[in-house]
């Protein structure tokens, strides 16, 4: 993200999505709450399986979705609640890139130890998507993908 924001001289709001990812929900409704909560804020999905959520980032919310804990792909679980790689992050807080890529040398690979490092500094919140998410970046998911929306 760094990267991209750097090259594109980006200074607005930033959303970044997943390329992987196929999720049903409002897109529209993701934007409009972490705008007006003008911090960034990440979609969250409920995979219902803590063996599966350990392939994730896993989140816990708090109140007002305020994340109040965020473990990338922990053993163990403690909630089944994961991060969709579905992004806010609102211009103003785009300069907390640069502070992370000088504090967290060999962590870039992941998004989901920014956003740990971040909710830490700002307050991060969480927007729960219903219907079904895919990371089809797995297999299994792609299988489970195309089969949902071939009936469709």
């Amino acid at each position: 993200m760094k990267f991209a924001v750097d090259i594109k001289k980006i200074q607005d709001d930033l959303i970044v999505i997943g390329g992987d990812n196929i999720f049903e929900g409002s897109l529209n409704k993701f934007v409009s709450f972490a705008a007006k909560s003008k911090s960034p804020a990440i979609g969250v999905y409920d995979i219902k399986d803590k063996r599966e959520a350990a392939n994730y980032g896993v989140v816990k919310l708090g109140r007002f979705k305020a994340i109040v804990d965020f473990q990338e792909k922990p053993k163990k679980p403690n909630s089944t609640l994961v991060a969709m790689c579905l992004y806010y992050f609102p211009k103003e807080s785009l300069g907390l890139l640069k502070d992370y890529a000088r504090a967290n040398k060999h962590k870039h690979d992941a998004t989901g130890f920014y956003i740990g490092w971040l909710r830490k500094r700002v307050s991060v919140y969480g927007f729960e998507f219903p219907g079904h998410w895919f990371d089809i970046g797995d297999h299994k998911y792609y299988k489970q993908a195309n089969k949902r929306l071939s009936q469709n």
